[in-house]
């Protein structure tokens, strides 16, 4: 239920609730499931963010004691699309973690891990947990709840897990932890003068776009934060998953640049591929390759359009898009190939900070890509 300032606001701005932003056309949204139960978010590498990388060493944790940032670009809308320009953003920078420990027992099959003591009593839906090492390194799901002692958690764990399992818990970034106050300068809703910018969400479980805005004081009487016109919620701790991306779609002219921070990630990341679209967020705080990413092992092939393949596209600025596929063995392939332009692609770098988009067809089964830890040189 709405909460009473919630409603006093709808109730004082009716109009204002009926804005109901629809998708943006720049891909299909075709309808999906998804193994897992899902939350319903041109970079430069500076020299802060290095620092943070050398400063770990060869140690191996779940994110770095350092903060480091990254400096996000957003596409402006200079053709005057009516639909908006699209700019995917990846939370590649996480929030701290809280708790790190070894389980007692194997927590295999069912939902609730334990611990010899040391857990936080706090946790609760807007917590990730996440295996730190072992096969199943990089699996994740929403925390429950916990007690001194055990973690209860949204999905049941990977069979086949040790008694002694690594794990980390932290916050989940979220709209405001990765755009803050608006820090971008995106168009606010500010009555219906003009458009407001949105940030999207990709839900993988129906294939649905859902959109927030920002929601300054002027308007609605209430501390600025980002707004669910639909749902008449805040959306400041709309939580972005490990691994996906979200849409931002400006309606302004002039591209934007903004600067987020966190802690470098330095565990793998896996995230559930749907047969459908998926948004898909770079976890790699200093970018990755197609090749060192893995993709090609992960993608279903291109063969010549005997079998339907994947598809990664990568929008640029321009609002052009790159596509490219597994080009596969029996056609001289091997590597990830530019499929307009007909090259190599394993040496392509998806920069830090930004999110794709992966295409499976409906044919295909559900996987899950496991995105790798990034290399750490020691000191």
């Amino acid at each position: 239920m709405n909460s009473e300032r919630e409603k006093n606001f709808l109730r004082k701005n009716l109009e204002v609730t009926k804005q109901s932003p629809q998708p943006a056309a720049f891909f299909s949204t075709k309808p999906k499931s998804t193994p897992k139960s899902y939350l319903v978010m041109k970079p430069i590498i500076p020299f802060a963010l290095l620092s943070a990388f050398f400063a770990v060493g060869a140690a191996k944790a779940a994110s770095t004691t350092p903060v480091g940032y990254i400096t996000h670009s957003i596409a402006g809308n200079t053709s005057g699309n009516p639909s908006g320009a699209a700019t995917y953003l990846s939370a590649t920078l996480v929030q701290p973690t809280e708790f790190a420990g070894t389980s007692t027992a194997t927590p295999s099959g069912g939902s609730v891990i334990t611990f010899s003591s040391g857990v936080p009593t706090t946790f609760n839906g807007a917590y990730v947990l996440e295996i730190a090492g072992g096969g199943s390194e990089g699996w994740w799901s929403a925390v429950i709840s916990s007690t001194s002692t055990s973690i209860t958690i949204a999905d049941a764990f990977p069979q086949g897990l040790p008694a002694n399992v690594a794990v980390t818990v932290r916050k989940f970034n979220t709209v405001k932890s990765l755009l803050g106050a608006n820090t971008a300068g995106l168009n606010p809703f500010d009555g219906g003068a003009t458009q407001a910018d949105e940030i999207q969400f990709l839900n993988p479980s129906t294939g649905a776009v859902s959109a927030v805005s920002y929601l300054p004081e002027t308007i609605s009487g209430l501390p600025d934060e980002w707004f669910d016109f639909v749902a008449g919620v805040s959306a400041d701790n709309y939580p972005i998953a490990p691994g996906e991306a979200v849409r931002v779609v400006r309606f302004g002219s002039s591209a934007l640049s903004f600067t987020s921070s966190g802690e470098v990630k330095t565990t793998k990341t896996q995230v559930d591929v749907v047969p459908a679209e998926n948004w898909i967020a770079q976890p790699l705080a200093a970018g990755g390759s197609f090749g060192s990413m893995n993709f090609f092992s992960q993608m279903v092939k291109f063969d010549g359009g005997t079998t339907p393949n994947d598809v990664i596209d990568v929008l640029n600025p321009d609002q052009t898009s790159s596509s490219y596929v597994a080009l596969d063995e029996t056609l001289g392939g091997g590597y990830v190939l530019d499929f307009v332009g007909g090259t190599d692609a394993t040496s392509v770098v998806v920069p830090e900070g930004v999110g794709y988009v992966f295409r499976r067809d409906s044919s295909q089964a559900a996987s899950v890509l496991t995105l790798p830890a990034p290399v750490i040189a020691a000191p």
